[in-house]
């Protein structure tokens, strides 16, 4: 039933993310744009932080079955919040079917090179070079020789860093050349992937995932601005969808990721995965110069 459940909460999280995502534009002005996509992303990983050591804490002293009772009260807490929410709707074609709009979308991404170069950056980063945070425990406990408590810090400064990134990203609204500072953020973010395993030093690597999630956190948001701000809001579920689907490619990556490592070990491995994200990102800056030119 664990399965079970686990599939459908996947399946429901496929329709709330971009519903999500798709109404933050109604609800602020274009200038603010950034800042309320900055302000959702550090709360979702703000969360990330705070929510399993809450749960860790509560498990202490309460079974496991009245913790589940706790988190379904929160989303009945959740539920009662939004209805109180009043958002605007868009004008729609009536009576427009569901595969016709599908195709729609797909077309308008087809056809609008801002849109496509920016879904491809989502793609190749989640799927070549994000899966290695599945790869900490093999760093942690294989490579630095730490124990759980070492690998606990380890996914605490991965943490932190997306907290730090998503929120630092509110302050980008005035910053012209985002496209350039996207290209950096990328360029980072491999360097400090690469970089992470090839020393035996604990606060070494703390240090290099922490800046590798900062660059990570940080570019993830001012895309999923970019894309807001380049899509017209009656299209604004469809293509946030496919960037959420981007996403979903990241444990799927794992596999291919953790072969690799098991064949050529983790600091090779971390090393490609970084060396592909630098290399992305040059290869971006050379032959993609819409996307240097994006405002």
């Amino acid at each position: 039933h664990f399965i079970v459940f686990a599939i459908l909460q996947g399946a429901t999280f496929a329709f709330i993310a971009p519903l999500r995502q798709s109404i933050v534009p109604r609800l602020v002005r274009p200038e603010h744009l950034i800042s309320a996509i900055s302000l959702t992303s550090t709360s979702f990983n703000f969360m990330g932080i705070a929510g399993p050591a809450a749960v860790g804490l509560l498990l202490t002293f309460m079974l496991p079955e009245q913790v589940y009772y706790i988190i379904v009260a929160f989303f009945a807490v959740g539920v009662g919040v939004l209805s109180f929410m009043k958002v605007p709707r868009n004008a729609v074609e009536p009576g427009k079917a569901f595969y016709l709009e599908l195709v729609e979308g797909f077309q308008f991404i087809g056809s609008n090179r801002r849109i496509l170069l920016l879904l491809v950056v989502a793609l190749v980063l989640s799927f070549f070079c994000a899966p290695y945070i599945y790869m900490m425990p093999a760093l942690a406990i294989g490579t630095l020789k730490l124990d759980q408590k070492g690998l606990g810090f380890l996914l605490a400064a991965a943490g932190v860093g997306a907290l730090i990134g998503s929120l630092a990203t509110g302050s980008l609204a005035s910053i012209k050349n985002r496209g350039i500072l996207m290209l950096v953020l990328i360029f980072t973010f491999g360097c400090g992937v690469a970089l992470t395993a090839q020393f035996q030093s604990f606060p070494v690597a703390m240090l290099l995932i922490l800046c590798a999630c900062i660059s990570g956190a940080a570019n993830a948001t001012l895309n999923n601005s970019l894309l807001l701000m380049s899509t017209p809001s009656v299209l604004h579920g469809r293509v946030i969808s496919i960037f959420t689907m981007t996403a979903a490619l990241t444990p799927i990556g794992a596999f291919p990721m953790g072969a690799l490592a098991d064949f050529i070990g983790i600091p090779s491995t971390f090393l490609i995965a970084g060396s592909i994200a630098i290399l992305f990102a040059i290869l971006l800056w050379l032959f993609a110069p819409a996307l240097r030119r994006m405002q």
